[in-house]
């Protein structure tokens, strides 16, 4: 596609949002008239919500699609209000689009060389990501849909470069609080 096309439709978007049509796509999922649960399923493994973004969430959507054209040239002041609302210092918060581009590289980053310790079943979106580029991940099975933390322990080795768990455990929701 090129760019002037590219520019071209998100500025007939853009003008569309006013639109009953536009507001139409923050809209919930349709719902069977017997009942107020959605018609589609969650895929939980991708964290799936078939109820949809919440109110003040598709509120906060349409009152950025202004800004949606422009690419953010600073992010050092949102980086020292997170700094400063969880007591660390601006190089110690790191921002990216959602948590699945942070975990894919830091995965990739701490396991080059060597492999990742992981639950099963697990969130593994960023695991099969760091598998694509290599890095093998050695998978211990759940035990009675817990997490077994004695056993992880007893499998690490020498090649063992990262330990992953997501806390609650999806799709489990084992949670280790």
């Amino acid at each position: 596609m090129k760019r002037r096309a590219l520019l071209g439709g998100s500025a007939t978007m853009l003008t569309l949002l006013g639109t009953q049509q536009a507001r139409s796509a923050f809209a919930a999922p349709p719902t069977s008239p017997s009942s107020s649960m959605p018609s589609r399923r969650a895929r939980l493994e991708v964290t799936e919500n078939p109820f949809g973004p919440a109110p003040a969430a598709r509120r906060a959507i349409e009152q950025s699609v202004s800004f949606a054209p422009y690419y953010v040239e600073d992010e050092t002041e949102l980086r020292l209000r997170i700094a400063g609302q969880e007591t660390l210092s601006r190089d110690q918060v790191a921002l990216s689009n959602g948590s699945l581009d942070a975990l894919s590289l830091l995965t990739c980053d701490i396991a080059r060389g060597g492999t990742v310790l992981a639950p099963h079943p697990t969130y593994v979106t960023h695991l099969n990501y760091a598998a694509r580029r290599g890095i093998e991940t050695v998978y211990v099975p759940l035990r009675e849909h817990q997490i077994d933390f004695v056993e992880m322990r007893r499998a690490i080795t020498p090649a063992t470069r990262m330990v992953y768990f997501c806390n609650p455990n999806n799709p489990t929701a084992d949670d280790r609080s």
